[in-house]
Order: C-alpha cells, then sequence, then structure tokens
C-alpha cells in the first residue's frame, strides 16, 4: 500500500501513514482558526493505529466545542501543528483516530472535503468548497448526530 508523509516545517517530525484516509473534512472554529492562523482549515482523517509519528513533538491538550479534550502533537523546533486525536472517535468507530492537517502532506492527491463544520465562523467573503447540503453551521452536538451525519455521507 502506498504511504503517504507528513511533515513539519522544518522536518524534524514526520508523520506516516496509509494513503487509505476515511475522511476529509473542513472545520472553520474558532479554535482551528487560532491555531492555523487561517479563516478555515482542511485535515486528513485515519485510524490511529495507521498512523506512525516520526520525531520530537510536544503536546497541547485543550477542550473541544462538546467538552472533550483533544490533545494536539506540534514541533518542538518550528512549532507546526502536525496531528491531533478525534475526541469523539472512540464512540463512534469503535477505535481511535487521528487528523493531519492537509497543509502537512506534499501535494496529496485528494477529493474536495466530504464534510465542512462551523461555518458560521467562516468570514462570508470565503468561498466554501463543500457542497450546500454538507455544510453545517455547527459541529453534530450528540455521537448519535456525528452518526447521523457520517451515515448520511457514506463513512460510517
Amino acid at each position: 500500500m502506498t504511504k503517504e508523509v507528513a511533515q513539519c516545517q522544518c522536518g524534524q517530525l514526520q508523520i506516516v501513514c496509509a494513503n487509505n484516509y476515511l475522511m476529509h473534512g473542513q472545520c472553520s472554529c474558532e479554535d482551528c482558526q487560532r491555531r492555523t492562523g487561517t479563516p478555515t482549515s482542511f485535515h486528513l482523517y485515519y485510524k490511529a493505529k495507521d498512523v506512525e509519528i516520526k520525531g520530537e513533538f510536544k503536546t497541547f491538550t485543550r477542550k473541544a466545542e462538546e467538552g472533550r479534550e483533544i490533545e494536539f502533537i506540534f514541533c518542538p523546533e518550528c512549532g507546526g501543528s502536525l496531528a491531533f486525536d478525534i475526541p469523539w472517535a472512540d464512540d463512534v468507530y469503535g477505535e481511535k483516530m487521528t487528523g493531519i492537517p492537509l497543509g502537512n502532506f506534499t501535494n496529496p492527491k485528494i477529493a474536495a472535503p466530504d464534510v465542512s463544520v462551523w461555518n458560521c465562523y467562516l468570514p462570508t467573503w470565503f468561498p466554501n468548497v463543500v457542497t450546500e447540503t454538507r455544510r453545517m453551521a455547527e459541529q453534530p452536538k450528540t455521537i448519535d448526530d456525528i452518526k447521523l451525519v457520517l451515515r448520511s455521507l457514506g463513512k460510517l
């Protein structure tokens, strides 16, 4: 199977994963805006067991919107944010998942995002690449709501 490599700006920290992401998501929440310095961010979601971290890293943990803790992995040298855990994954998929910002990959060959969340924070001048039926003003509030959305997308 083909492997994809994501890396930080200085290259000290890398993530190697199989080229089999489960979902491509766009998030415009205020926390992602602060983390990336951009109005929106794009992430590929992988099973955590399919992700190998190479290099030294530090972590930062904060509360996600729904109250669960979310841990971010970043390079201690350049500060690049390389990955984060998905707080609801255990309840939805029965296993841990890792989100990797799309820009950390070199020329990824992927389709447009499957879903776009927290569009209520997206500037009106920013074009949304996700079809309107897959856009949400916020993120689903409950695990059952998350499962319902993922089923409708064919991702569960």
